[in-house]
């Protein structure tokens, strides 16, 4: 599929990865500059973080995994749940869900109804 979109593409090079009109001959250092450049909070930013946010975001959007897995190039499940990162709002956001989908049943689970307290007492304890 991304033959296809290049081909169509204008060539205004040869190369596909280019900037100020001058092949990159080095992804890893092109990368390095950007970074350098941007500073701050961007100063230790890897490929790799792109790539967890990608999954995060693809599952989090409702991609089914085995096609989110196909886009990051990830070939074992095992490698795609570590990038797959549950973090305690996507755990209270899928109990939401469930709850709307079908009322009554989540309202009704007591650990449920703790952290609900808990969370909006501004987790003061525990």
């Amino acid at each position: 599929m991304m033959m296809y979109f290049f081909k169509r593409l204008p060539h205004c090079s040869a190369y596909v990865f280019t900037f100020q009109g001058r092949h990159l001959t080095s992804i890893r250092t092109a990368w390095e500059n950007t970074v350098e450049a941007l500073g701050g909070p961007y100063e230790n930013l890897l490929v790799h973080d792109l790539r967890r946010s990608a999954v995060r975001n693809f599952t989090r959007s409702g991609v089914p995994e085995k096609i989110a897995m196909r886009i990051s190039g990830h070939k074992s499940r095992s490698v795609f749940d570590r990038y797959n990162i549950v973090v305690e709002t996507d755990l209270t956001n899928a109990m939401k869900s469930l709850q709307a989908k079908q009322p009554g049943f989540v309202s009704s689970v007591p650990e449920v109804l703790d952290f609900e307290k808990w969370q909006a007492e501004g987790k003061k304890e525990g």
